[in-house]
C-alpha cells in the first residue's frame, strides 16, 4: 500500500470527528488512557496522532490516536498534535486496520480479528488476497486464511492486480489414539445425599432472609419509611409463612419403609413416604404423632 504525505500539524479537537466509526478496538486501555491524560495535564506532549483531513467536510478522521485524542479532551486542550494526509473517513478507516501492530497500545487477539473480520466482511477489501489484506491488518497471511473459514468462492485480486480463483482448502483425516482415564466419582453417603436434595429449598429459605434483611434496612431509612412500612410487615409475614414451609419440606430422613426407593417391591408408590424415598420434617413428626397414638 502506498505511503501518502504527511505533515505534522496542531489540529483544533473540535474539528476531529468523534462518531468512533474509525476506531477498531473493541474496548479502550483505561489505565492507558488514565496515564496518557496525566502526562497532557501536566503540560507536556504526546506523540501526534494520525488523521485524514476531508477538505469537503472540513473535518478531520482518526486513523490512529484515539488514546492520546481522549488524553487531551480530557486535559481540556484546545489541539492536538497531528500527522495529516488527505483522505477522510475511508482512508482513515483503511490506516486504523493496521494501527498499533507494531507500536503504541498493543492490540489484543480480540482486536486483531475484529480488525480482520472488518476487512473481510468489506464490499472492496473482501475480494483482496490474503497478502494484500494481511499487510492492511498488520497480521501474518495464515492468520487471515484461517478467519476465511475456507468457505471463500469468490476470485481474489492479488498484489499485482490480477484475479485469482480462492486456494483450495485441503482437508485430511487424522487418527490420533488418546488414552483417557476416567476418574470414578466417590460415591456419596446417604447424609450427603439428603443434604444435596434439600439445597434447593435452603437456598430459597436464604434467599427469603436476605428479602426480609433488605425490606427491613429500607423500611429504616427514611426516605423510604412511610412506603415500606406496610409492605415490610407483609412481606415479613410471607416470608416467615414459606420459610416455615420449606422447613417441613425439607428432607430429613430416608424412609424405613422402602428404603429410600420409593416404591414397595417395585409395584406401587410408597404410602409412608409418598414415593419420595424419604420423609420431610413434617412427615417425621406426623409418624411419630401416630405411633404414640398407637
Amino acid at each position: 500500500m502506498d505511503e501518502q504525505k504527511t505533515k505534522l500539524e496542531q489540529v483544533k479537537l473540535e474539528e476531529i470527528d468523534i462518531s468512533k466509526t474509525t476506531q477498531l478496538r473493541l474496548q479502550m486501555n483505561s489505565t492507558a488512557g488514565e496515564e496518557y491524560t496525566e502526562v497532557v495535564s501536566e503540560g507536556d506532549e504526546l506523540p501526534p496522532i494520525r488523521v485524514f483531513h476531508e477538505r469537503l467536510l472540513g473535518k478531520y478522521f482518526i486513523g490512529d490516536g484515539w488514546h492520546t485524542f481522549e488524553a487531551y479532551a480530557a486535559a481540556a486542550r484546545k489541539t492536538v498534535p497531528a500527522l495529516v494526509s488527505s483522505g477522510g473517513e475511508r482512508a482513515a478507516w483503511i490506516h486504523a486496520l493496521g494501527a498499533n501492530a507494531q507500536h503504541g497500545i498493543r492490540r489484543t487477539p480480540a482486536d486483531r480479528e475484529n480488525v480482520i473480520r472488518a476487512a473481510l466482511a468489506d464490499d472492496e477489501m473482501g475480494s483482496w488476497s490474503d497478502s494484500l489484506i494481511a499487510d492492511a491488518c498488520g497480521v501474518g497471511r495464515s492468520t487471515v486464511q484461517r478467519f476465511r473459514n475456507g468457505d471463500q468462492t469468490e476470485e481474489r485480486v492479488g498484489a499485482d492486480g490480477k484475479t485469482y480463483p480462492p486456494a483450495a482448502v485441503v482437508v485430511e483425516e487424522v487418527e490420533v489414539e488418546v488414552d483417557v482415564e476416567i476418574e470414578e466419582k466417590p460415591t456419596q453417603t446417604p447424609e450427603q445425599e439428603l443434604k444435596d436434595l434439600s439445597a434447593p429449598l435452603r437456598k430459597i429459605v436464604a434467599d427469603l432472609d436476605s428479602l426480609r434483611k433488605v425490606c427491613k434496612e429500607l423500611q429504616a431509612d427514611p426516605r423510604y419509611r412511610r412506603h415500606f412500612a406496610s409492605c415490610y410487615t407483609r412481606v415479613d409475614a410471607a416470608a416467615k409463612s414459606l420459610r416455615s414451609t420449606c422447613n417441613q419440606l425439607t428432607p430429613k430422613k430416608w424412609c424405613d419403609e422402602c428404603g429410600g426407593t420409593g416404591n414397595v417391591s417395585g409395584l406401587r408408590d410408597c404410602t409412608k413416604c409418598l414415593g419420595s424415598g424419604w420423609w420431610t420434617k413434617r412427615m417425621e413428626r406426623m409418624g411419630r404423632s401416630v405411633n404414640a397414638t398407637a
